[in-house]
């Protein structure tokens, strides 16, 4: 925490506040509570006390009290809702944050017209939460978290969750015409939604009530930057030192046509063709497993009809092949109306804050994981089964589909009290995945969340909507609260080979956990070398990773470490449908000129400053290995892997004494490395080791089951030079 002044002043005369911490102000304050389904605004409190980093706000016994702390570009808002009366009343939202300036009072929100303006979703990204300029006055509305950038001023700023949040936290921000030119207002408004069922929380007389904390951080520089910082400090809070565990790779039985038709017959199929495929860690049954829940006695019945062996049984045969089992499962949904279903159970959703629940979902888990041997389980159909509608129907408040028998507590508190059951009864050596999951209430409960929606190999735009898109926006979560999962790799027909590659190499190049979802023993051999090119992934720390988007195209910056060189891999991604030309160095100027760039694959080299314009197909990529020059042969590139090192070299060393390249390689199967040769030296070709290519860069094929590879060099004293292969 720094130790710089945060707080906020009182206008007496226009009745609100401002907020001051730093370089940012935030005036015309007018927070808000809704008691008893009537809104309480701060013209009509009784009180209002203001001294330094706390405001305390009175209406007729009920006391809204916020509290600033923290600074250098953090501020933490904390909210509290004291019921001082002598009966119960219901909250059924705070709105802490309400700036209602414009262009007239000092306490607008005043931003460049180009200002950035980023909304976020409240389960998984459908396509809809694009990031948008403030020109117009389209109001947005925004879940758990918002962000807005200057590329002008460099300046951004953002709001958000700060930990697992009570309710439901959403910003509303209604851009407004300004009088000053070339400038933008932005009203800014944070509702948190406290519905317990349908109705407010219940705090009881003498009681208190907290929504939360609000995270805000401005800062300048650039924008990933700022929402790195906001993601890392998040992080602290929500993960309280907990390890992330391994990223959760594998195959996931629902797509290729399967769906919920998925039997045992396919299982043992893909699962065969599974252990053939290095980085394939895990193998997960999808929907489709469960016949129903016996309600006497609420017991998990498996369909004999798909799986005549038992489930426990496939999951054994998935352990004895030397692979994770993996499982998916709908733990809130009800289980329908009759005599036999207990009245916590009825419905179409669990009643989360019934203890009983608690106990089912605790013991149905546990047989999950310790009983049948499952440990990576996807969690499905979380916010669908509390509010019967999906993330994109979720900007305005909803009610739950269940009456709490405990209403002193949030829907969104029972959610996340049902998460923890669940995360405390599979343990910590269980992954769980979040699919269709709300955001807030997961913070530091799940390994993995699904933050695209589902890809279809038959729908093209679909996969760039509804998964491609979410990557960039949900990055500064990725390995710091959860693994981001964007949807599954794809690689089978009718995906041409091309869009194939485009799309699951994406993830794959981001670090994204990746599941795959073909069907593995219908795979041509070209698509199964596509596969392992893909697989494993090692996950990305955002910090070394960057996205930028321009008019249909994705340009990706991965910073890579091996126990020999530190090396950059760089892609353009196409998603449109009609060819483009990107200039090399006006697209990654953070490299330096003298650079050597290796195009994945085929192996055209040149550095960077000669490397000119990349013309690239529709729904294409074209991926690159840039390496620094070495006075010396080196390695620049490889076609075994995307990350072009990271898997294919166990070790790069040269031996300037004999003049030997050593390559020490993890690649089993046969591939090809590229070398450049530095003006002053010439390959020598032996019958051990096969050469190919010319003077400058060399193709050098190793050899299938063979670890080291020894490239010898004579020095020249000729005029060798640098020569590009085209």
């Amino acid at each position: 925490m720094g130790k710089e002044r945060v707080g906020f002043q009182w206008d007496a005369k226009r009745r609100c506040l401002s907020l001051e911490s730093g370089r940012f102000f935030l005036g015309d304050l007018r927070p808000e509570i809704t008691v008893n389904g009537r809104p309480r605004k701060i013209d009509g409190a009784k009180r209002v006390h203001v001294e330094g980093p706390r405001a305390v706000i009175e209406h007729d016994g009920i006391l809204l009290s916020l509290e600033l702390h923290g600074g250098n570009g953090f501020v933490e808002l904390d909210t509290v809702v004291s019921n001082g009366t002598a009966s119960d009343v219901r909250i059924a939202s705070v709105a802490p944050l309400v700036s209602e300036g414009d262009w007239f009072s000092k306490g607008a929100v005043n931003v460049g017209r180009d200002t950035v303006l980023r909304t976020f979703p409240a389960e998984r990204f459908y396509g809809y939460d694009l990031p948008m300029t403030v020109r117009g006055n389209m109001p947005r509305v925004s879940c758990w978290f918002v962000a807005w950038h200057d590329p002008a001023s460099r300046e951004g700023f953002m709001a958000g969750s700060g930990e697992a949040p009570a309710g439901f936290v959403r910003f509303r921000v209604v851009p407004l015409l300004s009088e000053t030119a070339g400038r933008r207002v932005l009203r800014l408004r944070c509702d948190i939604d406290c519905l317990s069922g349908s109705e407010g929380v219940r705090v009881p007389a003498g009681a208190s009530f907290r929504p939360g904390c609000l995270l805000l951080h401005e800062w300048e520089g650039e924008e990933a930057m700022g929402l790195h910082a906001f993601g890392e400090r998040l992080a602290e809070a929500v993960r309280q030192g907990r390890r992330l565990p391994a990223l959760p790779n594998g195959w996931c039985s629902w797509y290729g046509g399967f769906g919920a038709d998925f039997n045992e017959e396919e299982c043992l199929r893909n699962l065969q063709a599974a252990v053939r495929i290095q980085g394939l860690e895990t193998f997960q049954i999808d929907d489709g497993w469960v016949e129903g829940i016996e309600a006497r006695c609420g017991t998990v019945i498996v369909d004999r009809r798909k799986f005549p062996s038992g489930i426990a049984e496939t999951a054994r045969r998935i352990r004895h092949a030397g692979m994770r089992a993996g499982i998916w499962f709908r733990p809130f949904r009800g289980w329908g109306e009759g005599e036999d279903v207990p009245p916590w159970a009825s419905g179409p959703c669990l009643d989360l804050s019934h203890p009983a629940v608690h106990e089912w979902l605790s013991e149905t888990v546990g047989r999950l994981t310790r009983e049948w041997g499952f440990s990576f389980i996807k969690l499905d159909y979380l916010a669908y089964d509390v509010y019967g509608a999906w993330g994109m129907e979720l900007l305005e408040p909803r009610p739950a589909r269940y009456v709490p028998v405990d209403d002193t507590r949030t829907n969104v508190q029972h959610y996340r009290d049902a998460l923890s059951t669940i995360r405390e009864a599979v343990g910590e050596g269980c992954l769980l995945t979040g699919c269709n999951c709300l955001l807030g209430p997961a913070l530091g409960v799940v390994d993995a969340m699904r933050i695209g929606d589902d890809v279809d190999a038959a729908n093209w735009d679909r996969i760039v909507t509804v998964a491609a898109r979410a990557v960039e926006p949900m990055l500064f979560l990725h390995t710091r609260v959860w693994y981001n999962d964007a949807d599954c790799l794809l690689v089978h027909p009718p995906l041409s080979e091309r869009e194939a590659w485009a799309w699951s190499a994406f993830p794959a190049i981001t670090g994204h956990a990746a599941m795959v979802g073909s069907p593995l023993h219908a795979l041509t051999d070209a698509r199964e070398r596509m596969l392992r090119a893909l697989l494993p992934v090692v996950p990305a720390e955002p910090s070394d990773l960057s996205i930028r988007e321009r008019e249909g195209v994705s340009l990706v910056v991965r910073s890579l470490q091996t126990p020999s060189e530190h090396y950059h891999v760089a892609g353009v991604f196409n998603w449109g449908e009609r060819a483009v030309e990107v200039p090399f160095d006006d697209f990654f100027p953070q490299f330096a000129p003298s650079d050597l760039v290796c195009s994945f694959g085929n192996g055209r080299t040149a550095s960077v400053s000669a490397w000119g314009t990349v013309r690239l197909e529709p729904r294409s990529c074209t991926l690159f290995r840039v390496t620094p020059r070495r006075p010396f042969p080196w390695v620049c590139g490889s076609d075994a892997h995307v990350l072009q090192g990271v898997f294919d070299f166990i070790s790069v060393r040269w031996d300037d004494e004999a003049n030997v390249l050593v390559i020490t390689s993890a690649v089993e199967r046969p591939a090809t490395v590229f070398v450049s040769i530095p003006a002053g030296f010439s390959p020598q070709v032996s019958g051990a080791l096969k050469v190919l290519g010319l003077r400058g860069t060399i193709r050098v094929p190793l050899r299938e089951g063979a670890r080291e590879h020894r490239l010898h060099f004579t020095r020249d004293q000729g005029s060798l030079g640098r020569v590009d292969i085209p």
